[in-house]
């Protein structure tokens, strides 16, 4: 539920100790959007170095164009992964992402 707000015990006591985030389908309608956002800058605000891998299936133009909006405003690098190079021969309309907040902090 995106809804509902992480649990500040539970965003202080994962702090700096995230390696990756999976979001995997999460995008579908476009009033979820910003409550996925407002997820991912909590949890990257406590571990910035963290990656992002997002995938989806886009279901409607305003939603996808929403949510790239959105992502390019919170993250310094994201990076559309080639979907023909991993072994996925039609990859429409299937978008997969590697995103991080902190370039400094990478390795």
């Amino acid at each position: 539920d995106w809804f509902t707000a992480v649990p500040p015990a539970l965003v202080a006591e994962q702090k700096g100790t995230i390696d990756v985030i999976l979001v995997a389908d999460c995008v579908w309608m476009l009033e979820l959007v910003t409550p996925l956002l407002q997820t991912l800058r909590v949890l990257t605000d406590q571990s910035p170095s963290a990656d992002v891998l997002v995938s989806y299936q886009r279901r409607g133009k305003p939603t996808h164009d929403a949510f790239l909006q959105g992502m390019g405003q919170m993250f310094e690098r994201m990076e559309a992964v080639d979907l023909p190079a991993i072994g996925i021969d039609d990859p429409e309309p299937l978008f997969v992402y590697r995103c991080r907040r902190n370039l400094l902090m990478e390795s």
